[in-house]
């Protein structure tokens, strides 16, 4: 019984740096393809369906549902770099 909660001891710590850095590095690069995917959406897909619309082609359609952008925290002080 003892050895069972030494082991689930350690998931009532909070995430240390390594960890804080590995979500900050992932939450960044998803936001990353969420404001890409949103430019994609926008202006870009204006345009290239214009193009279509000059050559009697159909339009494409905007991607949906929108994604969210998400809000990252910054990486933990005192690091550098990605945890890649």
């Amino acid at each position: 019984m003892i050895r069972q909660l030494e082991t689930l001891d350690p998931g009532d710590m909070a995430p240390n740096d390594p960890m804080q850095r590995a979500y900050a590095a992932a939450c960044n690069d998803l936001k990353t393809v969420a404001m890409k995917r949103t430019a994609i959406n926008g202006s870009e897909l204006s345009a290239f369906d214009a193009a279509l619309a000059k050559h009697n082609l159909k339009p494409v359609a905007a991607a949906s549902p929108m994604l969210a952008v998400p809000s990252c925290p910054p990486a933990p002080e005192g690091t550098r770099g990605s945890a890649r």
